[in-house]
């Protein structure tokens, strides 16, 4: 018989609950994030427009492929640091 510490039993047990927890939670997660993304789409249909404020750079192939998936929406992106941008 293998003798596990006592120690060792309770980071088994606390990492088993968060597998649990984790697999439990992460379908509620992607939807709402799934919602929440359809709800910007919706309201920037409706104003014709996005406004995107962002702090660094590099975000321009995502912006060319919203741009191809939503011709109807112009894209503003206002960049600057997190005091800017406040």
């Amino acid at each position: 018989m293998v003798r596990i510490s006592y120690t060792l039993q309770n980071r088994i047990a606390v990492l088993i609950a968060a597998v649990i927890f984790l697999s439990l939670t992460a379908g509620r997660v992607l939807a709402d994030w799934k919602s929440e993304w359809e709800r910007v789409v919706g309201a920037s249909k409706r104003e014709g427009r996005l406004n995107l404020y962002v702090n660094r750079y590099g975000q321009a192939p995502l912006l060319e492929e919203f741009r191809k998936d939503h011709p109807e929406i112009r894209v503003v992106t206002v960049t600057g640091g997190g005091s800017q941008l406040v």
